[in-house]
């Protein structure tokens, strides 16, 4: 008793659909998990996964070789998926989070688990943070870069 549960998703998988993304959020739901991430997939280097997007031109140049050869301090992880943007897919992680985060049931049970006074104002602090958060308008349909077939 008293063990809290994450459930850990990564979306935006090279030849994965809008709609399979949103059907993780579906199943994060379904777990009732007390927490949800929802991360973006990020090729890093060496891996078979950021090679083989190197191979196929997805990802123009090395620029992990490029920042290990002349770190700068302005460096940024990229996120390379054929399908999206790197604005898209924030914009489906931003809208996940709030799918998962936004549902009366979990803030019913959030409230539910309160014992102090200080719980209580750090959660309100938490929650409207997490409620007036806004990268971007909420992504409900997919966006316009959506060109995937690999799935049917």
């Amino acid at each position: 008793a008293g063990i809290e549960t994450l459930a850990y998703m990564m979306i935006g998988i090279p030849t994965e659909t809008y709609q399979e993304m949103q059907d993780t959020v579906d199943f994060a739901v379904a777990l009732q998990p007390d927490y949800a991430q929802f991360s973006i997939c990020t090729p890093y280097p060496k891996t078979e996964l950021y090679l083989r997007l190197v191979r196929e031109g997805v990802i123009p140049d090395d620029y992990w070789q490029r920042f290990a050869e002349n770190p700068t301090p302005d460096f940024r992880v990229r996120f390379w998926n054929p399908d999206f943007s790197e604005d898209a897919l924030r914009k489906i992680q931003d809208n996940a989070h709030q799918r998962f985060y936004r549902r009366p049931s979990y803030m019913l049970k959030e409230l539910m688990k309160v014992r102090s006074w200080a719980e209580f104002n750090a959660k309100v602090r938490m929650g409207g943070r997490m409620l007036l958060k806004v990268r971007g308008a909420g992504v409900t349909e997919p966006p316009e870069v959506y060109i995937n077939t690999a799935s049917g």
